[in-house]
């Protein structure tokens, strides 16, 4: 299973646009049914936390939070399919970037880099710091989490369907 219906699986690329909306909990569902991660109990309700949090359709900075918390365990035992799933979350959510009183605004794909939301926060902060030179500190830079626009209509869909 690829993420990307459009490239070739040897690209290794995947967009929002091309993101197939089952790629991520296709991804935690077989995670689910690993022997490897059955055997670790606490990878196991780490797991069946996040997939509660992305059907409860939570914000996406919890989303990444769960995620985060238990991508090192779930990297030991199966990278291929953790892979597959932090693609998909990055597909899935867009960074966007304020620095007030500068007018400065900007959506940014998501890049899970680091070992929490704090560390993925950081890492903005200083691109747009050592780079665009609009302010004097980190903290003069807002940083938020939301759903890139093909997530938003996957989930109005959803909620259609399920309302019937």
């Amino acid at each position: 299973m690829s993420c990307d219906a459009q490239s070739s699986p040897s690209s290794g690329h995947c967009t929002p646009a091309s993101c197939l909306s089952e790629c991520g909990p296709g991804s935690v569902d077989a995670l689910l049914m690993s022997e490897r991660v059955l055997e670790n109990q606490h990878l196991l309700d780490a797991l069946l936390e996040f997939k509660f949090h992305h059907i409860e359709r939570s914000s996406p900075e919890t989303l990444v939070t769960a995620f985060l918390a238990m991508r090192r365990d779930l990297e030991r035992c199966e990278f291929l399919l953790a892979f597959r799933l932090r693609q998909w979350l990055e597909n899935q959510i867009a960074v966007r970037v304020n620095v007030p009183d500068t007018g400065f605004a900007s959506h940014r794909p998501l890049k899970l880099q680091g070992n929490s939301l704090r560390h993925v926060y950081q890492n903005y902060q200083r691109e747009i710091f050592e780079n665009d030179l609009l302010v004097s500190g980190f903290e003069d830079i807002e940083i938020s989490l939301s759903w890139t626009e093909a997530e938003v209509v996957r989930q109005e869909e959803a909620l259609l369907r399920n309302s019937y």
